[in-house]
């Protein structure tokens, strides 16, 4: 048998479904949001998978050299910026939305508020945002591996202080500093305890503080389940400002966060990975459940094309004798020469 072609792990027809609505409805709410769909060109790697659709998009609205705002959303096969587990795949199915012409934090907040809606909507259990500070991040990382900042950013981000211990070699002082920083995680209300640094010589722009804070108090009064981990959410590198990891349980399912695009333009946006969503949402329920045997009959197939016409899920099984005992409905004979959905 031939070798399954390089690629993402398979999904099995259920999880594949999940994927499938989920996306469609995060695209539909974007859209009915003001975030029209935009198709990047294919720009992919050496296997022949594209590259993460983002600074993509980004690019495409660069090339429409104007200064106004406009928000863009996207769906399709990409490349991981990052992955936040050794065994977990860098090929995604990548869904997001960008608002590129405002960098502010209301910027930020409309973003983040809107990511927050989405999950809800897709049918993600437990959905919340963990805020993070990449700006902190790369205040940190630049002071301490001056000459390869990125490298020390995706290491802390991971909470793998001790590589950058290893490549930077910091005093006692420092070291204390990044154990410090990569700690910072918690509920909002510590922001100010976390922002007492262990050291009096050392010290972090307030504006990182106030920033989180706003950001926090914004979706707190909207209801908008969050926490922090200044760090671990901080996101990519090329993000700017407050920063935040769309969760489900402890499940991350993207990032999001201000930026600049390629010409520098101020921008704000989330993408996640929808190929996470089956272990996130619950799996789609048929309503109907049916026998194959009795597809001859023209009536069967007449009462079978009404449910489905009215939308109702069908799942059918080879003969009476294969569909489950617990089914709640199934379309049984009425005795009267018709078919109709009995409930069990």
């Amino acid at each position: 048998m031939d070798a399954e072609p390089k690629g993402p792990a398979s999904l099995l027809f259920g999880e594949a479904e999940t994927v499938e609505r989920a996306s469609r409805e995060l695209v539909a709410q974007l859209l009915l949001h003001g975030y029209g769909l935009a198709q990047p060109p294919l720009a992919a790697d050496d296997d022949g998978v594209r590259a993460d659709l983002t600074p993509q998009v980004a690019r495409l609205y660069d090339r429409l050299g104007h200064q106004r705002a406009r928000r863009m959303c996207y769906c399709g096969p990409a490349l991981a910026e990052r992955v936040d587990a050794p065994w977990e795949e860098r090929e995604i199915l990548q869904v997001g939305a960008e608002l590129f012409g405002h960098g502010e934090l209301a910027a930020a907040i409309e973003v983040a508020s809107l990511a927050a809606r989405l999950l809800g909507k897709a049918g993600v259990k437990d959905p919340h945002l963990t805020l993070g500070h990449a700006g902190l991040l790369k205040h940190v990382a630049r002071q301490t591996l001056p000459d390869d900042p990125e490298r020390a950013y995706e290491a802390l981000a991971r909470k793998d202080v001790a590589s950058v211990l290893e490549a930077a070699r910091p005093n006692e002082k420092a070291a204390a500093l990044l154990r410090h920083v990569t700690a910072m995680r918690g509920a909002p209300a510590k922001l100010d305890e976390w922002f007492e640094l262990p050291h009096a010589d050392a010290s972090f722009p307030h504006e990182f503080r106030d920033q989180l804070k706003e950001v926090a108090g914004a979706l707190a009064e909207q209801e908008i389940s969050v926490s922090v981990d200044v760090t671990g959410a901080a996101g990519a590198f090329y993000h700017s400002c407050v920063s935040f990891a769309l969760m489900s349980g402890a499940t991350i399912l993207g990032y999001g966060g201000n930026y600049a695009t390629p010409a520098g333009h101020p921008a704000c946006g989330f993408s996640l990975n929808a190929r996470k969503l089956p272990g996130c949402c619950d799996a789609p329920a048929a309503e109907a459940f049916a026998a194959w045997d009795n597809y001859r009959d023209p009536a069967w197939r007449a009462a079978a094309a009404r449910l489905i016409d009215a939308g109702r899920r069908m799942e059918v099984y080879g003969s009476e004798a294969d569909v489950p005992a617990d089914a709640p409905s199934v379309l049984a004979a009425d005795g009267k020469g018709g078919w109709s959905l009995e409930s069990r």
